[in-house]
């Protein structure tokens, strides 16, 4: 008996998570289509997400909350300065830090974005009975990393306030 619900449990971590990879890309796809030809980059997206949702944000704390390199941001994230998306400003405390910010363009489209997704999900939450929300929100909190979930709460104020302005 332990054997056929140890399999049954494979079976079902195994359909979650190829269910996750499909909902990402599916989540990518809408905001790729939102983004239309404006040519960005899934990390442009994030790049932009993350100086939307926390303005002043240093560079190297957006390289820790990407895991990924300065090098690998570099490029990216000057497109996206030059472009007249994101400012660079010099750290108040430390004037070898930079600083990004959005600009007004770089918000309306980062929010724009996201706000498909959103839309999407709330079709979906609608359709499900209360407690598959409440598990489906159990199950990704438990996958995200503790140091991460800040970003949740943060985002969670900044797209309240934008829907507040509408």
């Amino acid at each position: 008996m332990a054997v056929s619900r140890e399999r049954r449990m494979r079976a079902q971590a195994t359909d979650g998570f190829f269910l996750h990879c499909l909902m990402a890309m599916h989540m990518q796809a809408i905001a790729g289509k939102a983004l239309g030809s404006e040519g960005f980059s899934l990390t442009k997206h994030r790049i932009l997400g993350f100086a939307t949702l926390t303005p002043g944000i240093t560079i190297g704390d957006l390289v820790r909350a990407l895991r990924v390199s300065r090098q690998a941001l570099n490029r990216p994230l000057r497109t996206l300065v030059r472009e007249g998306y994101l400012m660079e400003k010099e750290g108040a405390e430390d004037r070898r830090q930079k600083q990004l910010f959005p600009t007004r363009k770089g918000a309306r489209l980062y929010l724009r974005v996201i706000a498909k997704n959103i839309e999407r999900v709330e079709q979906v939450f609608r359709a499900a009975a209360p407690e598959s929300v409440r598990g489906f929100l159990d199950v990704h909190r438990r996958l995200v990393d503790a140091r991460d979930r800040q970003w949740i709460e943060v985002a969670l104020k900044v797209v309240e306030e934008s829907e507040g302005k509408k």
